[in-house]
C-alpha cells in the first residue's frame, strides 16, 4: 500500500498533525506539503490537510483537493482556531468535504490550533462581531494541537488505514 501524506500549513499546526499522521502509518509512504504535490496516481490512500480560513477550507486545500483528489480516497486532517464546541464548527468541516466526492472520503480528523497574536488582535478590533468572538477564543487555543491531540491524530491515521485495509480485501476477495 502507497499512502500520501499532504498537507498545507502556515503556522505549523497542520504540519504537526501531518507528522503525527505520517508517524503513524505502517506502509510505504510520503510527506509532503500540497504545493509539491504534482500527481497521485502512485498512492492508493491520500490523507489531505489544511487549515480553516474565512470558514472554509483554505483555497490551497481545496484546489488541491477539486484538482487531484477527485478518484482516490481521502482521509481528512483539519486545524482550526476554535475549540471543538464552538457552534459554527461543523458547518466549517462540512464545507472542508465538499470538493470531493463523499463516497471518497473516509473520515475527517480536526483539532484546534495554536493562533497567532497579530490574527488575534485582528479579530478583536475588528466590527465583526464573528470575528470578534474568534479573537476572545484564540488565546485558548495556545500550545494546540498538544501531545493529546497529536497521538489523536496518530489514531484517526490507523483506524484509517484498518478501514481501508478492510474495503480493499473484501473488495478484491
Amino acid at each position: 500500500m502507497n499512502i500520501l501524506v499532504a498537507y498545507f500549513s502556515q503556522s505549523g499546526n497542520t504540519k504537526k498533525i501531518a507528522e503525527a499522521i505520517y508517524d503513524a502509518i505502517p506502509f510505504y509512504k510520503e510527506l509532503k506539503p500540497i504545493s509539491n504535490v504534482n500527481d497521485v496516481k502512485p498512492f492508493d490512500l491520500l490523507f489531505v490537510g489544511f487549515q480553516i480560513q474565512v470558514f472554509g477550507p483554505a483555497d490551497q486545500g481545496k484546489d488541491f483537493l477539486n484538482v487531484l483528489c477527485q478518484s482516490k480516497p481521502v482521509a481528512l486532517f483539519i486545524t482550526h482556531a476554535v475549540p471543538d464546541t464552538f457552534e459554527d464548527l461543523p458547518l466549517w468541516i462540512d464545507r472542508c468535504r465538499a470538493p470531493v466526492p463523499e463516497t471518497n472520503v473516509m473520515g475527517v480528523f480536526n483539532c484546534q490550533g495554536e493562533v497567532s497574536a497579530d490574527l488575534i488582535s485582528f479579530a478583536q478590533q475588528s466590527d465583526d462581531p464573528v470575528l470578534q468572538k474568534l479573537g476572545e477564543i484564540g488565546p485558548t487555543a495556545e500550545g494546540q494541537p498538544d501531545k493529546t491531540q497529536l497521538e489523536r491524530a496518530r489514531s484517526f491515521a490507523e483506524e484509517i488505514i484498518s478501514r481501508f485495509s478492510q474495503f480493499t480485501a473484501t473488495k478484491f476477495s
